[in-house]
């Protein structure tokens, strides 16, 4: 028996495709929103970076890490050098003093306002990981994935020893002083607390997961709070 329609149905479904073309095409040639970012703080021999440049890779992102430093250096035409001197490190008032005289109106303070210009904007343009620097503080929560890396001191240690050719003790002393330098940083720069899990979406053990494994843990956790397709 064959199937019959009424008078006109024809057209009403020609009408339906066409809209439907219509808005295929609208959406085709909208902009895209910004993805959200990651940003990812770590203990001095967690490989929190090596982690995070995997997993830029793996979404598909920007990767932000000493790259940072260079954008700032070149927004504020001062030398790599002098702001590296400045980076996630803690300074006296003496050291303030001593950045400026060496880069004329250089500062800590200058740094890390044009730091935190430079992640908002980031933040913006969206589709970044973004390492250290306490950008955990200067995202929007709700805008942004905020991970910390963490291992075990005694892995740690090992794997500083073997990147940077120390002995253990000098690995083990190596550790506490970046460890040290990265909190006060965050402390003078935010008012905040680098190991409170409180300012994080995911806390990690690098140490249990490997880079591979941690990557994908961080991007399994991407995508559940924003929705994004796998």
């Amino acid at each position: 028996m064959s199937e019959t329609f009424p008078a006109g149905s024809g057209r009403l479904l020609e009408m339906a495709a066409l809209r439907s073309e219509l808005e295929r095409r609208r959406e085709a040639k909208a902009p895209s929103r910004p993805r959200p970012v990651v940003t990812i703080s770590r203990e001095y021999g967690a490989l929190g970076a090596a982690i995070g440049r995997r997993l830029a890779e793996r979404l598909g992102f920007a990767f932000w890490d000493r790259e940072l430093v260079n954008r700032i250096a070149s927004n504020l035409s001062k030398p790599v050098g002098i702001l590296e001197s400045l980076d996630e490190r803690h300074h006296s008032i003496v050291l303030d003093l001593l950045a400026a005289l060496l880069a004329k109106e250089e500062s800590a303070g200058e740094y890390r306002r044009e730091l935190a210009r430079v992640i908002k904007t980031l933040a913006r343009e969206g589709s970044a990981v973004i390492v250290g620097r306490g950008a955990q503080f200067i995202v929007r929560p709700k805008g942004a994935l905020r991970v910390r890396v963490v291992a075990p001191v005694s892995d740690r240690v090992e794997s500083i020893a073997q990147i940077e050719s120390l002995s253990r003790a000098e690995a083990e002393r190596r550790v506490r002083e970046v460890d040290q330098h990265r909190g006060s940083f965050v402390k003078d720069a935010f008012d905040g607390t680098i190991d409170s899990a409180a300012g994080y979406d995911l806390v990690l053990d690098s140490s249990s997961f490997g880079i591979e494994g941690s990557a994908l843990l961080i991007e399994h956790a991407y995508r559940s709070k924003f929705n994004a397709p796998g």
